[in-house]
Order: C-alpha cells, then structure tokens, then sequence
C-alpha cells in the first residue's frame, strides 16, 4: 500500500474536521465527530490506493473533490467571527 497517499488522506480528514468546527462559533469540540471525519479521510486514502491511483493523480483529485468544502468552512468561519 502507498502509504503517502492513506497518511494525506488522514491530514484532510483532520484538516476538514478542523475547519468543521471552526466554522460555528459555538459548538463544541466532539471527539467522535473528529474522529469519524479522520477516518472518512483514511478510507478515501485507501481507496485511492486500491483504485491504484499514483500521487500525482490522487492529488489533483484530492484538490479538487476538497478544496471547495475547505474553503466554504474557512469562509464561513471568518464571516461568523465578524
């Protein structure tokens, strides 16, 4: 297994559960809805490892499936802020 391709898988999860709980200025942090996204991120790495994807490729895919909920969360945390 590449294991590049699961450990970047986990840095989104960890990244988009981040940013998840930064866009609502009140909730609190939920070990189990962090951790729940961290393994989605795991799984979405091994899939592109059994779809046999070199990381070049995974991580255009990568960039462009998650850019856009990253920044709509870091947008919507700045906007709640202000």
């Amino acid at each position: 297994m590449d294991l590049m391709l699961i450990l970047s898988g986990i840095g989104a999860g960890i990244t988009f559960a981040l940013t998840g709980f930064a866009k609502e200025p009140n909730q609190k942090f939920d070990w189990m809805i962090f951790g729940r996204t961290v393994i989605i991120g795991m799984i979405s790495g091994i899939i592109m490892v059994v779809l046999n994807l070199p990381i070049d490729a995974a991580f255009a895919y990568a960039l462009n499936l998650g850019l856009v909920p990253l920044v709509e969360n870091i947008l919507k945390a700045i906007a709640r802020r202000l």
